[in-house]
Formats: C-alpha cells, sequence, structure tokens
C-alpha cells in the first residue's frame, strides 16, 4: 500500500455489533458467509476452548443472517467488499478518502505494525487458531445449507465497493 489516510482515531468508532444510525456514517465490511462463519467460530473456539463446534456454527449462521438482514434494512453509506482488502487497498483507501473527504498521506501501513499477543489470547486472526483447518472444513461440508447467508450476502454484495457481484 503506497498510500494512507490520516485522521483523528477518536472521530471512528469501531464496533461487531449493530449501531443505529444516527447522525454519523457507516462503514461495513462484508464477507462470504462460510469464511465468515469459520472465522467465528474459530475465533470462539479460540476464546472459550470447549465449545461444540457444530452448536457454534448454527448459532454463527443465524447472527449471520441476522447481521446481514439488519444491514439490509439500514442506510449503511459504505460497504467494502472483504475479498478486495488486500488485493485492491490503494483502490479501497482512494475511494474511502474521497468518500469520507479525507485527506491522503504517504504513511503505509506494514503487516509487521500489527502485532499479536498471544500470551493476553488476542488472534490477530482467527487462521492462528490451531483448529481453524479442522473447523473451516466442518463448515465447509456438505453437512450445512448455505442458502439463506448467500442470498443476504449476495444482495449486500451489489451495494458494495469495489463491484464484484457485477463482474459475474
Amino acid at each position: 500500500m503506497d498510500e494512507g489516510i490520516e485522521f483523528d482515531e477518536n472521530v471512528f468508532t469501531y464496533t461487531h455489533e449493530k449501531v443505529p444510525k444516527e447522525n454519523h456514517t457507516l462503514i461495513t465490511i462484508i464477507r462470504n458467509p462460510k469464511d465468515t462463519i469459520t472465522s467465528w467460530v474459530a475465533m470462539e473456539n479460540h476464546y472459550k476452548k470447549h465449545i461444540n463446534v457444530n452448536r457454534q456454527i448454527e448459532t454463527a449462521k443465524l447472527l449471520y443472517v441476522d447481521y446481514y438482514d439488519y444491514l439490509l434494512n439500514i442506510d449503511i453509506d459504505i460497504i467494502l467488499n472483504y475479498d478486495f482488502l488486500n488485493t485492491q487497498t490503494d483502490l479501497i483507501i482512494t475511494y474511502l478518502s474521497k468518500k469520507l473527504n479525507l485527506k491522503l498521506t504517504n504513511k503505509t501501513i506494514k503487516p509487521s505494525q500489527l502485532s499479536n499477543v498471544i500470551n493476553e489470547k488476542h488472534l490477530v486472526t482467527s487462521t492462528e487458531n490451531p483448529n481453524y483447518y479442522n473447523i473451516k472444513q466442518m463448515v465447509y461440508s456438505d453437512a450445512w445449507d448455505f442458502e439463506e447467508e448467500n442470498k443476504v450476502y449476495e444482495k449486500l454484495l451489489y451495494k458494495s465497493y469495489p463491484k464484484l457481484a457485477q463482474e459475474k
């Protein structure tokens, strides 16, 4: 990434929760259901250790549809497609800076600036969980129907940036 965005960190609130659309800009990142649910379950498995993975997959599927339905029914200002965060970062940064009227800088975020504090039980990515690939195999198995999750995901894809859905 060649450019960054300069902004006051106190202006932004970061959350995984539903927030009311008041007098602020809402930005969200959408991700395909199987990868999202794999990640959620792997994180739960990391923090809670002895979870029932099948039950957690069921719960994550319900939460996914509930949250994506919520996103479809409020006025989200910016929807970013997770699939492009690493491959089209400069394009996304330029888009965000224009959309939010922010100043572009020549600052670069390097992976080394992101730390993973294992002793504090914090994972930067769910793939660091030793059980991640077993969980992914379970989620991706034919045991689960993702029709409802895929429907809400596809609807949000058409509103997302960049427009992957239009390329299909």
